[in-house]
């Protein structure tokens, strides 16, 4: 499968529990990759400060690619791990200009 992701002035910026990024352009996605143990449970938020109406979206993926069934809590969306594993909050971005703060929590 060949990846089709452009990102111009792309900048990012992680710790343990948050992901920054600003760009001028970014089409395609970008993967935050997150360790969990089974039975944990990952709490994340994720924003977008879109300056120029370009379109986003993000989704929770396993190792596989397989698109995983998150609940909400309160502002915030959780996954409950079945599985000791890489996870990927998957950003996506399609002709935007912005920034993407993305924040989480992991739980027992």
């Amino acid at each position: 499968m060949v990846d089709f992701t452009e990102k111009q002035n792309w900048v990012e910026e992680r710790n343990s529990s948050s992901f920054e990024s600003s760009f001028d352009y970014f089409h395609g996605e970008h993967k935050i990759p997150i360790e969990l143990i089974k039975d944990e449970v990952l709490t994340f938020q994720v924003e977008i400060y879109n300056e120029n109406g370009g379109g986003w979206g993000y989704h929770l993926e396993n190792e596989k690619g397989d698109h995983l069934p998150m609940k909400e809590s309160g502002e915030r969306l959780e996954y409950e791990t079945v599985e000791n594993a890489s996870y990927y909050i998957v950003l996506h971005g399609d002709e935007v200009e912005g920034r993407f703060a993305v924040d989480w929590e992991i739980s027992d």
